[in-house]
């Protein structure tokens, strides 16, 4: 083997070997992960290197500003018999200051503003296309249409990996 073939060999087995970079600093991921608690499962997802796709989206934007780190939507879903969604009615959107647990804000001014602001609609129509591209883990086995749910997760960090990524379908 020639001295260029090593050096290729050599190059691209080093690169990879190598972790992923992203263009997010590591000071950014270690300040959110020393937030959270010990038992967290966003935490053991980061240590473990799990990242979001790191397309920032307006409504982040948004998010950030009412200081809402995490909303969460409730799909109502009517299913046909084979499992796929037919109709998609999205319940409620629940808005959190933390990442994972606590409870949901309910501050009279702040769920005003969500409305007025635009964002409760924008999260409403996101929710509803997500909800359309879900997975099953067992799909029911049903001779008629029936109803299920989704839950739809947004985070207002682009690097953050939303776990699951795809809403998980449940029939009721």
């Amino acid at each position: 083997m020639n001295f260029v073939s090593k050096l290729l060999v050599l190059l691209v087995s080093g690169s990879l070997s190598q972790q992923p970079r992203y263009p997010v600093g590591d000071d950014h991921i270690t300040g959110i992960i020393r937030e959270l608690p010990a038992e967290s499962k966003l935490r053991r997802h980061l240590l473990h290197g799990d990242r979001g796709n790191g397309v920032h989206q307006p409504w982040m934007d948004a998010m950030r500003r009412l200081k809402i780190r995490r909303a969460v939507a409730w799909a109502n879903i009517l299913f046909d018999k084979k499992g796929r969604p037919k109709q998609v009615d999205i319940g409620k959107v629940e808005y959190y200051a933390e990442y994972e647990g606590g409870d949901p804000l309910m501050d009279a001014e702040t769920l005003a503003t969500v409305r007025t602001s635009g964002l409760e609609r924008e999260l409403n129509e996101l929710a509803q296309e997500q909800a359309r591209v879900g997975s099953w883990f067992d799909v029911p086995r049903k001779n008629h249409d029936f109803l299920g749910g989704a839950q739809i997760v947004f985070l207002d960090d682009e690097w953050l990996p939303v776990i699951p990524r795809r809403p998980m379908y449940l029939a009721k």
